[in-house]
C-alpha cells in the first residue's frame, strides 16, 4: 500500500468500551479503521507485549470515573506499531433491573499524528487569526447556560477580552448611556429576544457608539449563529462589524515584517509601548536594557569595525529571537532596547534572557571564536512594576545600572520593594 493511504488510517481520538476481559464492546470508526476489523477482538491482541502487562495492571487497578493516562505502543491493520497516548477510565452502567456493571473506557490517539495535527492546526489559527485581525471587528460570544456575553477584539493578530457582562445589563446599559438612539431601542429588544430564544440565525443594524474611542455614532452590523451540542444550544457567537470603517484593521506583524531590517528608535520603542497599553489596557509588557560589557573598551582597543560588528551580530541575533513579540532598537551606542510581550513572570523572563546571552553568544562565536561577549541587564515588566511606561523605562535602568555595579554579566529583574520605587 503506498505510504500516503496510511496518512488515512493515522488514529486521532479512537474511543472504544471494553469490557472486564479487555473484549472491544464498541468502538469508532476511527479506532476500526486503525486496528482493522474482526468478527472478535480483545484490545490485548494489539497491545504490544513489552508495555501489555502496564496496560492489564492499569485497567485492573482502576476505581470508578478515575481516569489514567499512559502511552504504549499499539499495532496498525498493517502490522506496524504506533506509540499512542492512551486514556483510561474505569465506568459504572445502570441496567433497568437495577443491576450494574462496569466497564472500561478507552481513548486512544496516534502521538505523531497528534503533534502532525497539532502543526497543521497552528498554521490554520495564525492564518484565521490575520484574517480576523484585518476586518477590525469586535467579535462576541454569549453562554446559552449562563447568558453572559463576552466581547473580543483582535491586538497584534491575537484576540482579547475586552469585556463580559449579563446579556441583560449590557442592553439594559446601551440604553441607559444612550449609546443608542431612540429608534434603535426596539431593535435591542429584539435582539435580546433572539438571543434568549437561541434563535438558530440573526442580524441587525444600529447606530451606536458604545464600541467608539471618540464616541462618535457608528452604523454597526449585528450578526450572529448559534453553536449546537448534543441537540441542544450551547454558545451564540458572531460579529460587530463598523459598516462606516472600510480599511483594513491594524496587523503589527506586517508592519514589522515592513521594518525587517530596519532598527526602531528610542522613541518608536517608546510610542509602540503606549500603543499596546492604549489598546489593551491589562497588556503585559516587559522593557530591558541591555549593554555589552566594556563595549566603550572594546572600541577603543579593537577599533570601530571589530565593535561595529559585534554590534550588528547582537541587534541581528537580538531581533530573531524577539521575533513578531515585540520591537528591537538602541537606546544608546552598545546598550540594546527591548519591548517585548507577554514575559514577566519570573520564570518566562530568566528563560528568555537566558536564551537571549546565550544565542547572541553562539553566534558571535561562529564569526569570532576569539571574544567571548557578556552582557548586563535591567528589566522592568508591566504590570509588576507599574503601568506608566516612564516609570517603566526609569526602573530597567536603574537595574542595569545595579547589574553593573555588579560586575560583568549580571541581569537585575527589578523588584520594587527591593530596589526600590521610582517617582
Amino acid at each position: 500500500m503506498n505510504r500516503k493511504n496510511f496518512d488515512k488510517y493515522e488514529l486521532i481520538d479512537g474511543k472504544a468500551i471494553i469490557d472486564n476481559n479487555f473484549i472491544i464492546v464498541t468502538a469508532n470508526e476511527a479506532l476500526y479503521s486503525f486496528m482493522g476489523i474482526l468478527t472478535l477482538y480483545t484490545i490485548i491482541d494489539i497491545v504490544h507485549q513489552v508495555d501489555l502487562d502496564d496496560f492489564i495492571d492499569v485497567a485492573n487497578s482502576l476505581r470508578p470515573n478515575i481516569e489514567k493516562s499512559m502511552v504504549i505502543r499499539m499495532k496498525r491493520f498493517d502490522n506496524s506499531y504506533r506509540w499512542m497516548l492512551v486514556k483510561i477510565k474505569r465506568v459504572i452502567f445502570n441496567s433497568e433491573n437495577n443491576s450494574t456493571k462496569d466497564y472500561i473506557e478507552l481513548h486512544v490517539s496516534d502521538i505523531l499524528a497528534v503533534e502532525k495535527l497539532k502543526n497543521q492546526n497552528n498554521e490554520l489559527i495564525l492564518k484565521s487569526d490575520h484574517i480576523m485581525a484585518i476586518e477590525g471587528n469586535i467579535y462576541f460570544s454569549y453562554d446559552c447556560k449562563t447568558n453572559i456575553i463576552s466581547f473580543y477584539s483582535y491586538v497584534d493578530n491575537k484576540i482579547m477580552q475586552m469585556s463580559e457582562c449579563p446579556l441583560s445589563a449590557w442592553i439594559k446599559n446601551l440604553i441607559d448611556t444612550k449609546s443608542v438612539g431612540s429608534e434603535a431601542i426596539n431593535e435591542l429588544h429584539l435582539l435580546y429576544d433572539d438571543f434568549t430564544n437561541r434563535k438558530n440565525e440573526f442580524s441587525y443594524k444600529i447606530k451606536s457608539n458604545y464600541f467608539s474611542f471618540d464616541n462618535e455614532p457608528q452604523d454597526l452590523a449585528i450578526k450572529a449563529s448559534t453553536i449546537f451540542e448534543n441537540m441542544k444550544p450551547t454558545i451564540i457567537v458572531g460579529s460587530i462589524q463598523n459598516n462606516d470603517n472600510c480599511g483594513i484593521g491594524y496587523s503589527r506583524y506586517t508592519y514589522l515584517h515592513s521594518r525587517e531590517h530596519e532598527l526602531f528608535s528610542f522613541d518608536e520603542i517608546n510610542d509602540y509601548v503606549r500603543e499596546n497599553i492604549l489598546l489593551n489596557s491589562k497588556c503585559q509588557i516587559s522593557l530591558i536594557l541591555m549593554e555589552i560589557d566594556d563595549f566603550d573598551e572594546i572600541k577603543q582597543a579593537k577599533g570601530d569595525a571589530f565593535a561595529d560588528e559585534l554590534y550588528s551580530s547582537v541587534i541581528s541575533t537580538t531581533k530573531q529571537i524577539v521575533g513578531y513579540r515585540g520591537v528591537v532598537g538602541a537606546y544608546k551606542v552598545g546598550i540594546v532596547y527591548i519591548a517585548i510581550k507577554n514575559i514577566i513572570s519570573d520564570l518566562s523572563t530568566r528563560a528568555f534572557i537566558e536564551t537571549l546571552r546565550n544565542q547572541i553568544s553562539w553566534n558571535y562565536k561562529l564569526i569570532n571564536q576569539t571574544y567571548d561577549i557578556t552582557f548586563s541587564l535591567g528589566i522592568s515588566r508591566r504590570p509588576y512594576n507599574g503601568t506608566n511606561h516612564e516609570i517603566l523605562f526609569k526602573k530597567s535602568l536603574r537595574g542595569l545600572e545595579i547589574a553593573k555595579r555588579k560586575g560583568n554579566n549580571h541581569y537585575i529583574i527589578y523588584l520594587d520593594n527591593v530596589h526600590g520605587e521610582i517617582e
